[in-house]
């Protein structure tokens, strides 16, 4: 058995410090076997799920260290996304923005580079979701949109589902519109961002109906 395999059990079965310990293992070895897939970004597999055993515990400080270091160790653009995330959670606006910031100046968006280019979007709707200027957000919004048509036909990576609620939201007129979408969202692991991103899309629209059924009776 592998440590990641280990470090999942001891997660099950609630044994939070020696997940730790051997997660702290993976990301040492910079080897992991998740579900019999050699996962090659194993010190991230392994700090993001260090930081979420914290998370979890209410030890924020520590989870932020642990996604800060890693971040420093790996200058990985998706633990420095998770790290953003954790940072806006819990209102360290400042803190996030710095690393917003830092991690849009290293992308290089181009129709060819999809990699960077959702990672541009993603950030950018970060910095869009915090702003309280409103051209400075008008012109972020724009900003997003311009990347998202830059991913042409590619499939979208989950970091970008926060956008893609607010996109469908405002840009999209048809459930057929809103399901090509949602189709294009690359999922792997453990993660449901289709069915949370359509979740939140018809939570949304069930508010807008209540509210539009107020104003009206009003």
């Amino acid at each position: 058995m592998s440590y990641a395999e280990l470090a999942e059990e001891y997660e099950n079965n609630g044994k939070e410090q020696e997940a730790i310990a051997c997660y702290q293992k993976v990301y040492e070895e910079d080897f992991a076997t998740m579900e019999g897939i050699c996962i090659p970004e194993s010190r991230e597999y392994a700090a993001k799920s260090i930081a979420e055993i914290y998370r979890k515990k209410g030890d924020i400080d520590s989870a932020i260290q642990t996604l800060e270091g890693a971040f420093s160790d790996t200058e990985s653009e998706d633990i420095c996304i998770e790290l953003i995330g954790i940072l806006k959670e819990h209102q360290k606006l400042q803190k996030a923005r710095q690393y917003a910031i830092q991690l849009k100046q290293r992308m290089d968006p181009a129709p060819e580079n999809a990699y960077d280019t959702g990672y541009m979007l993603a950030v950018c709707y970060f910095l869009y979701s915090i702003e309280e200027n409103k051209t400075e957000k008008t012109q972020l919004w724009k900003e997003c949109l311009k990347y998202y048509k830059m991913l042409g036909t590619n499939e979208i990576e989950e970091h970008c589902g926060d956008f893609l609620v607010e996109y469908i939201q405002k840009e999209t007129s048809s459930m057929e519109e809103v399901l090509s979408v949602i189709d294009r969202v690359r999922e792997y692991g453990k993660n449901n961002i289709r069915k949370t991103i359509l979740w939140n899309v018809i939570k949304n629209m069930r508010e807008r109906t209540i509210l539009k059924r107020i104003r009206s009776s009003a």
